[in-house]
């Protein structure tokens, strides 16, 4: 029986450090057999139906899995770090979401000495290649969501990202997989030239952040949101946004004036074509509602007449 305190530590840490040694090597494993079709070999459907079988890892856990070992091959120091047990699997899983060759040595500096739950925080907000000490976008932030389905529910949705993986990419994340399906739902007439749905955006026209409209919720996203709809949008009416608007709905801007633009996007996001952002700088402007093509293709019937648009 173990009593003495310092012992007990003592063992913990070395299993801390042994266990991460193996997530390594389990890692390079991983994808030796993803990439040898070991599954296949043995007479199994699919890669995570052997991986359960043999490591008991459901299919989500198997591909982030995969997705870490695969990002440390380009990764030696955080790969050596894992090995050697200076992280834990789990830091390693954060950190590969962020690092890049030229990063990765300031990213294990910042998350020497800091918890999961810390290294998260400070990876939250980061796109890959950024630094630690670069600023941090809110909107990249990931929003959770929980849902309660019955097992018929719950088997048609794996079935569906089982079969959107099939047609598309092995390795197609959860939020890609669902985005995809909001897509095909949201996909209107089949006419080229005309945007298929829309959905609204509002861009303040001082500080340009942008903000989606999801079921009556202000939601902030990216700005290459708005500028991919710059690029294709088609515009289909206007519609006036100020500033009180703006602060009673989302926030203030630090008391100056601003201006929104309300947009129609499809598949690849954005806002409409010429910014979205009125010419009279403190002055309320005008919103653009626009649609897009799935593809980006502009054609001359736009989403919906002015007096339909979405507002």
């Amino acid at each position: 029986m173990l009593t003495d305190w310092k012992e007990v530590d003592g063992g913990l840490r070395r299993l801390a450090r042994t266990r991460a040694a193996h997530d390594h090597e389990e890692g390079r494993f991983l994808l030796a057999a993803r990439r040898t079709a070991v599954h296949a070999h043995l007479g199994f459907a699919t890669m995570a139906e052997y991986v359960e079988r043999v490591l008991g890892y459901d299919a989500r856990t198997t591909a982030e899995r995969l997705r870490v070992a695969e990002a440390l091959e380009g990764l030696p120091a955080l790969a050596a770090a894992l090995r050697s047990g200076a992280i834990s699997w789990s830091a390693a899983r954060e950190l590969t979401r962020v690092a890049a060759p030229a990063t990765e040595d300031a990213w294990l500096r910042a998350a020497a000495g800091r918890t999961v739950r810390q290294i998260e925080e400070a990876v939250a907000g980061h796109r890959p290649g950024d630094a630690p000490e670069d600023p941090s976008d809110p909107s990249l932030r990931p929003r959770v969501v929980r849902l309660e389905l019955s097992p018929e529910a719950l088997a048609l949705f794996r079935e569906a990202v089982r079969r959107l993986r099939v047609e598309t990419d092995p390795r197609l994340s959860d939020e890609d997989a669902v985005m995809e399906m909001a897509r095909r739902a949201l996909g209107g007439p089949g006419d080229e030239g005309r945007a298929p749905y829309q959905v609204a955006l509002t861009v303040c026209a001082r500080c340009h952040r942008t903000w989606q409209q999801g079921r009556g919720e202000a939601i902030e996203v990216g700005a290459d949101v708005a500028e991919r709809a710059a690029c294709d949008g088609q515009h289909v009416g206007q519609t006036a946004v100020t500033a009180t608007r703006l602060e009673a709905g989302i926030g203030a801007h630090g008391g100056h004036d601003a201006a929104g633009t309300h947009v129609g996007i499809s598949a690849h996001g954005g806002i409409g074509a010429h910014g979205g952002i009125g010419p009279h700088g403190g002055h309320d402007a005008a919103g653009a509602h626009v649609g897009i093509g799935a593809h980006g293709g502009i054609g001359p019937h736009g989403g919906h007449d002015a007096a339909g648009a979405h507002v």
